[in-house]
């Protein structure tokens, strides 16, 4: 796997959809298919090159994925890793932020288990903190898991359209764009086949300092970015008997210390930490994961688990195919941070057994541009839950 982080140079603006308005919005991150757009078009801007064998391996080979570049702060103090905070996550209105990092025993509280017993609603909605009583709301956004929230920086840039007659400015066609500011930092990951096809791959084109051009209104100075650091780590699955050892530690917590109502042997949890597009049968899309759609991707022995919790969300997803010159077709999408909690009667082992490459693979359609990227039992319900 590589890890790239790459920082602005200039503001960027990525359409959140492509959808003509007066204000456009742009997203918070950096999707796979922008990255690997802009490396594609380096590559074949260099002298001499065509879509050759390499290209192909690095561009177009199914084993391919370009995960979304997260935020990760300013190049003058930027977090190492980044997250989407879980949709069950909600913070203090008055104290925002980490209890245990800047909020003292307010802000951010993960109501998972919470949610799960009060059968989809919420029993208490307020703030902890003795003598606080602040209420809370919920905590979008992303987060670092070494640090606490990310604060993205935005603004607005007015402009006129151009009439292609006069090819001067257009009366009363002003329009504006949302865009990411400069000396923003956003990291993430590529994985090609093997380890030898990725230090090739680095070798050949993927360096430090090597600046690319992103999003939309390129002709007009916006989209200037540079990568600032590329490293190689070896990508491995959990070993099964890790995995198990994941499965059995939360289950029991979330069974025995969060008394969770569940007539299955284990319970188990997916986060998504990248949005999802999955179809059913008749190719329609799904706003929500459940134990068919685990049994359609991922092993027929899941459809017989039962769904405890859906914590979700559904976006629009589209943009604009730059090498078609056409956009690219409307889809629905479960956000990332959507939450989904699983009963299953199956020894752990059994489990590990299904789920072994699920973290790696990813769930769903179009994973080689970085969709349906997803933590098993994360971490953050049982560090960040009720005291």
């Amino acid at each position: 796997m590589i890890s790239i982080k790459l920082k602005l140079l200039k503001p960027l603006h990525l359409a959140a959809s492509h959808t003509v308005a007066p204000m456009a919005s742009t997203l918070d991150y950096i999707p796979g298919t922008a990255v690997r757009g802009a490396l594609a078009q380096k590559y074949l801007d260099q002298p001499g090159q065509a879509e050759d064998q390499d290209f192909k391996n690095w561009f177009l080979a199914d084993e391919v994925r370009f995960s979304p570049l997260l935020p990760l702060g300013t190049s003058q103090k930027y977090a190492s890793a980044c997250e989407p905070l879980p949709l069950t996550a909600f913070k203090c209105k008055l104290y925002p932020g980490f209890k245990t990092r800047d909020a003292g025993n307010h802000g951010v509280r993960d109501m998972l288990f919470e949610f799960i017993r009060g059968h989809g609603r919420l029993p208490d909605d307020r703030c902890e903190s003795q003598g606080c009583e602040s209420h809370l709301i919920p905590a979008d956004g992303f987060y670092a898991p070494d640090g606490g929230l990310i604060e993205i920086r935005k603004h607005l840039e007015t402009r006129t359209a151009i009439d292609s007659q006069t090819e001067t400015a257009a009366q009363q066609q002003l329009f504006s764009l949302e865009v990411l500011e400069e000396e923003q930092v956003f990291g993430g990951s590529i994985e090609l086949a093997s380890i030898e096809q990725e230090q090739l791959f680095t070798q050949k084109l993927m360096r430090e300092g090597l600046e690319l051009r992103l999003g939309a209104a390129r002709t007009r100075g916006l989209g200037l970015a540079q990568i600032i650091q590329v490293s190689t780590i070896a990508s491995l699955p959990a070993s099964q008997k890790t995995l198990a050892a994941r499965l059995t530690a939360f289950s029991e917590y979330a069974i025995n210390d969060q008394q969770i109502e569940c007539d299955k042997r284990l319970c188990f949890v997916l986060t998504l930490v990248s949005d999802c597009v999955i179809r059913d049968e008749f190719l329609r899309f799904g706003g929500t994961i459940t134990p068919q759609v685990l049994g359609r991707y991922v092993h027929p022995a899941l459809a017989n688990a039962s769904l405890l919790g859906a914590f979700t969300r559904t976006r629009m997803v589209d943009g604009w195919n730059a090498a078609q010159k056409n956009p690219r077709p409307t889809e629905i999408a479960i956000c990332a941070g959507s939450v989904f909690a699983f009963g299953i009667d199956a020894a752990a082992p059994e489990l590990a057994a299904y789920l072994q490459y699920l973290e790696r693979d990813g769930l769903g359609e179009r994973t080689q541009e970085g969709y349906g990227r997803l933590v098993i039992d994360h971490e953050f319900h049982k560090q960040e839950g009720q005291r």
